[in-house]
């Protein structure tokens, strides 16, 4: 599944978080995406919500633009298992 990154701050209303990530659709393996999250930036470094508008399933909020670059490294373009090589 693709997702959407969307950088936040671009207006003059700020935002502690630097930018959004926007899911689709319900990831298949959601829990563990949560549980990397948690491993990686902390309980207060982002924001999982979950909206079901319809139009898309839930939105993560991360604090730096660099976060953006670890969440594709271990997700890459699309939130599959990575695989091994």
């Amino acid at each position: 599944m693709k997702y959407d990154i969307i950088y936040n701050n671009k207006s003059s209303v700020k935002s502690p978080y630097a930018l959004r990530i926007v899911l689709p659709t319900k990831p298949d393996n959601e829990e563990e995406i949560k549980k990397w999250l948690i491993d990686t930036f902390g309980k207060f470094g982002y924001i999982y919500k979950v909206i079901d508008s319809g139009f898309f399933y839930a939105e993560i909020y991360l604090k730096h633009e660099g976060d953006a670059t670890a969440f594709e490294l271990k997700w890459g373009g699309t939130l599959q298992e990575p695989t091994e090589e």
